[in-house]
């Protein structure tokens, strides 16, 4: 059963009856044992990045050594939607599937059903909530662009460190791409001239982490947010920093990745959204 299945791959425990063939599929919904709608949302959700890790290891485990692969995906709309032809729920997405230069792109649908008690609504049942981080007015997405949020690898450098002025480094990553949104008390005012040497000190570290890596202009700069782009000397890497000014606090971004046409949109994407998501851009 697929409940069993992601249980042993991926340690989660799942409140799903389907089995594992076609799971998802519209003649194969994979029914969802509980009436919560919050609760709901949550299961669509992880059940669907789970499926989608299960399809990301099975291209990798079909292709040739050294070919290279990839798997992205991201929601399109809420969690669940009812589709009131078939009395199911659907869960749609937008998958990538990258191999060598080839880059294909669809639309894609799992289907769920409900206990009986909400199995005919009609409200859209929302994603996870994601994370509130202090600073900011909105919780931080589980998805932001096509990157999914890492809890796993997300610090309160407060409560894990005993230094809450460091704040939080909210982790995100897919295939080839990670990223970290850190949220931290300014500590003072934030002038032109503080920002600008903060940001100085965090590009300085990026740069001994990373020796013989190239800095370049990034198009993100402005007069109210600083950033720099950085890339491998063989162009195979790149990472990007970025930092602003919020009230009382310091967003500061910091994406890499392995440099594709397909991963350059993404890394990109990621930081405007980022920007509006934390009403950095004005």
């Amino acid at each position: 059963m697929l409940r069993d299945c992601l249980r042993r791959e991926f340690h989660i425990e799942l409140p799903i009856r389907c089995g594992i063939e076609g799971a998802g599929e519209g003649r194969h919904p994979i029914l969802i044992e509980s009436s919560d709608p919050l609760e709901i949302g949550e299961v669509a959700y992880r059940t669907v990045t789970c499926l989608q890790k299960r399809a990301a290891a099975a291209l990798k485990a079909a292709t040739h050594p050294g070919h290279r692969t990839a798997l992205f995906w991201r929601s399109l709309g809420p969690a669940l939607v009812l589709d009131e032809a078939s009395g199911l729920h659907r869960f749609s997405l937008e998958r990538r599937i990258l191999s060598g230069e080839d880059l294909s792109t669809e639309i894609l649908a799992c289907h769920f059903s409900l206990p009986e008690t909400v199995h005919g609504q009609r409200d859209a049942i929302p994603r996870p909530r994601g994370i509130a981080v202090a600073g900011l007015s909105q919780p931080l997405p589980e998805e932001i662009g096509w990157l999914k949020l890492d809890r796993a690898q997300t610090v309160d450098y407060g409560e894990v460190h005993g230094r809450p002025d460091l704040g939080v480094g909210v982790a995100y990553g897919t295939t080839a791409i990670k990223a970290t949104v850190y949220v931290y008390p300014a500590g003072g005012p934030s002038d032109g001239r503080t920002l600008a040497a903060q940001f100085e000190r965090a590009a300085a570290d990026v740069e001994r982490g990373n020796p013989g890596w190239i800095r370049q202009d990034a198009p993100w700069a402005s007069d109210w947010r600083h950033a720099c782009l950085w890339s491998s000397g063989n162009s195979t890497e790149a990472s990007i920093l970025t930092m602003a000014a919020i009230p009382d606090h310091l967003l500061k971004v910091r994406v890499s990745w392995f440099r594709h046409r397909a991963t350059d949109e993404i890394a990109h994407d990621f930081i405007g959204i980022v920007d509006r998501l934390t009403c950095t851009d004005p």
